[in-house]
């Protein structure tokens, strides 16, 4: 690709807020239609916030994942042990 294709316009091809989907925000779309400009919930968050948020995430996550892989290696314990014997 050329460095005219990888830049990025920022124009709307097809608005995605449209009503009936699970992600339609009507307090968006009239903001919108207002000409406000619409930023992320995230936008105001600083640099120092935004990775608090992130350790929290991996704080909450990383144990239940070591829990799965747990209960996954004692399955595979059980059910390989009376093919050893």
């Amino acid at each position: 690709m050329n460095e005219k294709m990888k830049e990025d316009d920022k124009k709307v091809v097809a608005n995605m807020n449209v009503d009936g989907m699970p992600w339609y925000d009507p307090v968006r779309a009239k903001r919108e239609k207002e000409g406000k400009k619409v930023e992320n919930d995230y936008s105001s968050m600083s640099r120092n916030e935004t990775w608090d948020f992130v350790m929290a995430i991996y704080r909450f996550l990383l144990p239940i994942a070591f829990i799965v892989i747990a209960i996954y290696a004692i399955v595979i314990l059980l059910i390989g042990h009376p093919w050893n014997t």
